[in-house]
């Protein structure tokens, strides 16, 4: 963020992500950039050193997760000042904003919901509201810091704002003090919910719909068995995380897909055919190689390859694969490639195979190549 000085390009150009600078000479290539509008809030003090977002600074979910992500961060990155980088929309700048509230659950609310706030100093009462569609409940008015229970199972499930605002003695919003936060409420019985840790022995069965939600951490000694035919859903930047000494086993025609998906599993995300699903970053990650049948798919999963492939491996029905450089598959190993695969190689990158050392690349079933 640069708002002090202008960036002047006097041969060449400027390539940036997630900028918001008084400057506007970035090249063609650049992503989301932003001018800096003087007139608009931006920092907390910024002449002494304070470069907190204010509740209205213009930088607020202004950035590009994409852009992020492929700057380095992923999904439990931390920001200067140790909050998480991906609240929202990640923000422009140093600090990402967060509202002077605490939630028991986020994204998706369950059950009772624990709500906690602060009251600002300015503040007589704080009202607390859940509006979907067209339809606002007032869920309560309180006058002084302090917390409530709420009850998610006296809405219908559907995606919806949850609104923190601030009222001054005559019941007006105080300027900036209003703070929305989408999320949606799914008590279908229909769907499991799984977040923040798994510590002893599961089975996901395949007569419900298993919905991850963040980051689902398997612990060392535990283990997650994904049974024959389940579906397992993943809600936005959501993943299963495998510790060391940790066991994830994913059976026969399991699906992983995204949460928007409707095609199998129905309507998961309450939202009727409003959201499609993109590819997105994959479904497992962490320590410990997952033990995957060759039938189980994974849609709409990306991933990022270059190099040497030293051993064998399946790309799955569904995954998404950008070959950023040159692939080589190595010296008596196999590279399969399921049907249903998407390839996309960035200019002059290729995959070699050493046929003549016992290399092998099985395409079984069509298969879409492109250029990126």
């Amino acid at each position: 963020m640069n708002v002090s000085y202008d960036i002047r390009v006097r041969t060449g150009t400027v390539v940036g992500h997630n900028n918001l600078s008084t400057s506007t000479d970035w090249s063609a290539d650049s992503g989301i950039n932003y001018e800096y509008d003087s007139n608009l809030p931006l920092f907390m003090d910024a002449e002494n050193g304070d470069y907190r977002l204010v509740f209205d600074s213009q930088a607020i979910d202004r950035g590009s997760d994409q852009y992020a992500y492929n700057a380095g961060l992923y999904e439990h990155s931390l920001d200067v000042a140790g909050q998480p980088r991906f609240f929202s929309t990640i923000d422009i700048g140093s600090h990402e904003f967060y509202p002077p509230v605490n939630l028991s659950q986020f994204s998706v609310f369950r059950g009772d919901v624990t709500v906690e706030w602060e009251m600002p100093k300015d503040a007589e009462t704080m009202r607390l509201s859940w509006t979907s569609g067209t339809t606002m409940t007032i869920l309560g008015i309180f006058d002084a810091d302090g917390s409530h229970i709420w009850d998610t199972t006296q809405h219908a499930d559907a995606p919806g704002i949850l609104k923190f605002e601030w009222l001054d003695e005559w019941n007006r919003v105080i300027d900036g003090q209003s703070f929305p936060i989408t999320a949606t409420i799914i008590n279908d019985p229909s769907i499991i919910i799984h977040r923040n840790t798994v510590s002893g022995t599961e089975t996901w069965s395949a007569d419900k719909v298993h919905l991850v939600v963040g980051r689902l951490g398997i612990e060392s000694g535990a283990s997650i068995t994904v049974a024959e035919d389940a579906i397992v859903k993943f809600w936005q930047k959501s993943y299963i995380y495998t510790a060391s000494g940790s066991t994830l086993t994913v059976q026969n025609n399991a699906v992983f897909t995204r949460a928007e998906d409707d095609s199998i599993g129905g309507d998961t995300n309450k939202d009727g055919s409003n959201s499609i699903p993109r590819p997105g970053s994959s479904y497992i990650r962490g320590m410990e190689t997952p033990e995957i049948s060759p039938s189980a798919t994974f849609k709409y999963e990306v991933h990022t390859r270059s190099g040497a492939i030293s051993s064998s491996e399946t790309w799955h029905a569904g995954q998404v694969i950008y070959v950023t450089g040159t692939i080589n598959v190595v010296a008596g190993t196999t590279l399969t490639i399921e049907s249903g695969v998407v390839i996309k190689f960035a200019p002059n990158c290729s995959i070699i195979v050493n046929i003549d050392n016992n290399a092998l690349m099985l395409l079984l079933g069509q298969t879409l190549t492109c250029r990126c």
